[in-house]
């Protein structure tokens, strides 16, 4: 009789495994297993409960099913619900000993847990990856994240898929771009098909996401070449692109769709990718997920279950707190990609001291004047790329200098007025 495989050791899903972190009053030391409470005290934890904590931390914000949980935990081990719900509930005891107030962990009744409390984390940094522009901030850990997916995608002719996540103004959106750019199109030669989610509206077709992305590859390979393949693999797409046809196919396409059912965008969309990608990588890039209509989540969710064969790189970013706080439509597409072994996630927060300091010095070329300015940046920004971006702007514009030895300009530093009202919007 073989003994149960024992959990999971992988590395976890966020951009790196910072040394420490702070949850709630508590901070963690992974190095050596402690959860330190206010004053020092140690909490020694037993190991599953340790466990269980780090899977949460790991996955903060999102939702963890409890098949993930019990793989990561417990491994092939067979626990009952009730072992499961017992170990939470001890943690939750050990982490009231010091703050009673708080709500640590959220419980989805028969569904699993999710870790409500704001985990701020000191990542150690890595080598920074040259050639980045100004418009990223701190961001070369979680580019190398993914520039280590799309990597093995082309190498190994599979399918890889990547799940940033981070609150407004955080940089997801340059993150995304920045990948597109410099990594995917210039390093990998990648074709990329990349499309925003909008809030929905009665104007939109109800995969809008997927049909914008799909028009981008209509511009990159060429209307006739894109329409004589998808007429014969994917009719049903060719349908939402009347533009692409003459009269002639017009009239000929209700034909290829005989037989349509629900299910047919889901099957045509992985024939699609499958089918283009044969010649050169292809990356779907899905920015903003947290406003995806039911039935783009729902072909979201089918590609994370039943992924292209071929080199397909999935690469999203959605806004953790609306995830977070419901909606439901993203739960069941993290659900998938916790399943999925090929699907990591990137998740990324303000910038870390060590970081904020390192972009300061590319963007002004001087140590002293990036040592003098880091404070005042970190405690009008909070860490946030687009507010740091946005002081930054304001200090070469208007020349002052800033830092030791000023005359009270520190006082003038504020969020740009267009910034704040942005990130209100998207925040509310």
């Amino acid at each position: 009789m073989q003994n149960p495989r024992p959990p999971s050791v992988d590395p976890p899903p966020s951009s790196a495994a910072p040394a420490r972190e702070r949850i709630g009053v508590y901070e963690i030391d992974r190095e050596h297993a402690l959860l330190v409470a206010p004053g020092g005290e140690t909490l020694m934890l037993r190991n599953n409960v340790w466990r269980v904590l780090l899977t949460l931390v790991d996955r903060r914000g999102r939702l963890v099913p409890h098949d993930v949980l019990r793989r990561h935990v417990w491994g092939d081990l067979h626990v009952s619900p009730t072992t499961v719900a017992n170990t939470v509930s001890e943690l939750r005891l050990a982490l009231r000993a010091h703050d009673a107030e708080r709500e640590y962990i959220e419980t989805r009744r028969r569904i699993g847990y999710r870790l409500i409390a704001d985990v701020v984390a000191e990542i150690a940094s890595a080598a920074a990856i040259p050639g980045l522009p100004f418009g990223l901030v701190g961001r070369d850990v979680e580019l190398d994240a993914i520039r280590t997916a799309a990597t093995r995608v082309a190498a190994q002719r599979g399918f890889q898929g990547v799940l940033i996540s981070g609150a407004a103004g955080h940089g997801k959106s340059a993150l995304l771009a920045t990948a597109e750019r410099a990594l995917l199109r210039d390093d990998l030669g990648f074709v990329v098909a990349h499309a925003v989610c909008v809030p929905s509206t009665s104007q939109h077709n109800a995969y809008h996401p997927f049909l914008r992305a799909f028009e981008r590859l209509v511009k990159d390979l060429g209307e006739g070449r894109f329409a004589a393949e998808a007429e014969c693999i994917a009719p049903w797409w060719l349908s939402q692109m009347p533009w692409l046809l003459d009269a002639k196919q017009r009239e000929a396409l209700p034909a290829g769709l005989f037989g349509s059912g629900p299910e047919r965008p889901y099957l045509e969309t992985r024939r699609l990718l499958e089918y283009l990608a044969r010649t050169q990588p292809l990356a779907l890039v899905l920015d903003d997920l947290q406003e995806a209509t039911a039935e783009s989540a729902g072909l979201l969710r089918v590609l994370l279950q039943d992924p292209p064969e071929g080199p397909v790189l999935l690469l999203g970013a959605f806004r953790q707190p609306e995830a977070a706080l419901g909606g439901g439509h993203l739960d069941d597409v993290l659900m998938a990609a916790e399943r999925s072994e090929l699907t990591r996630f990137v998740d990324i927060g303000p910038l870390p001291s060590s970081a904020l300091e390192r972009y300061l010095e590319a963007r002004f070329g001087s140590t002293e004047r990036a040592a003098a300015l880091r404070p005042i940046v970190l405690e009008r920004s909070g860490g946030t790329p687009l507010l740091v971006r946005a002081i930054c702007d304001w200090i070469e514009a208007t020349g002052i200098e800033v830092g030791a030895h000023t005359d009270g300009h520190d006082e003038d530093i504020g969020i740009p007025e267009g910034i704040e009202r942005l990130l209100d919007e998207q925040i509310r």
